[in-house]
């Protein structure tokens, strides 16, 4: 049964379904089928749901493109930051203001890795989640392309950010380095000053 399905993907809504139309298994999603991803409350709805609490959303992951109702929690009676609760779950926002496309953070770093290792282009990369998604009409799937880039770009410089220490105010604790600089320290290359 159909909420069987979604009881049994509740904590991996990636997953690709089939149902049996009574002469064969045909590809369906869990959109189809109800399934809704909520932020917060580990998962279950929130308790102060709103009328629009409902938003279809189209999610890059590993295996492909996703279609998923997300529902954002509304606790405490402040206006919720969406991208906030997509960057706490593990989703990247494609915009910071009224998102309807994510990436996981897993596509993000596969995309990196293919495309320092084998200079895979973007192009490529979205290409292949097109085939995964749809391998007899690849062209009916939604290219994100633009938006992977974008999304890619920042992340990337977020990652850097991070790994230089820059995120954590690094050049409080370590004076002789050049502020805010994101490069990796190197003690034989000469430095300014």
């Amino acid at each position: 049964c159909a909420q069987c399905v979604i009881d049994a993907h509740h904590h991996s809504p990636f997953h690709r379904i089939k149902k049996w139309n009574g002469r064969f298994f045909e590809k369906t999603s869990l959109k189809e089928l109800g399934f809704v991803l909520c932020l917060g409350h580990s998962g279950y709805a929130c308790l102060n749901q709103r009328p629009s609490a409902y938003r279809p959303m189209i999610i890059m992951d590993i295996n492909g493109y996703h279609h998923l109702n997300f529902m954002f929690c509304f606790c405490c009676d402040q206006e919720t930051n969406e991208a906030k609760q997509l960057f706490h779950h593990g989703f990247f926002p494609a915009t910071l203001m009224h998102p309807e496309t994510v990436f996981t953070s897993e596509v993000l770093e596969q995309f990196n890795v293919h495309h320092c290792t084998s200079t895979k282009s973007g192009e490529s990369f979205c290409a292949s989640l097109q085939q995964m998604t749809n391998s007899g009409q690849p062209y009916k799937v939604s290219d994100s392309y633009c938006t992977m880039m974008q999304a890619s770009h920042i992340h990337r410089h977020l990652q850097m950010v991070r790994r230089s220490g820059q995120a954590h105010n690094i050049d409080k604790y370590i004076q002789h380095r050049r502020k805010n600089c994101i490069a990796i320290h190197c003690p034989t290359c000469p430095e300014p000053g």
